[in-house]
């Protein structure tokens, strides 16, 4: 799945980040942007928080269009419900 946000006005610092999400523990954010900045904060654990797991700023001044942001999941329980066993999500801001 993919989300796009438009029209997020120019500046500094702009924190990125997941909801949790039942079954899923963030593994990994990736980027090939520079103006995009992301630190693994604590270890992947299924129920912590992934915004407890990696920082992620965004500096819309250096690049005002077009950065992208990837969220790689890894399903941990599966409880019967479905069949997927990895799930990736990304925000991107386009031109």
């Amino acid at each position: 799945m993919e989300a796009v946000f438009h029209n997020i006005p120019c500046g500094r610092n702009y924190s990125v980040f997941e909801m949790e999400t039942n079954r899923y523990v963030l593994e990994e954010v990736i980027t090939e942007d520079t103006n995009v900045l992301i630190a693994r904060t604590a270890e992947s654990f299924y129920g912590t928080a992934p915004e407890q797991i990696f920082s992620v700023t965004v500096d819309l001044l250096l690049k005002p269009r077009g950065s992208s942001v990837t969220f790689l999941n890894k399903k941990i329980r599966w409880d019967d419900w479905s069949h997927n066993s990895i799930a990736v999500n990304s925000i991107k801001v386009k031109k």
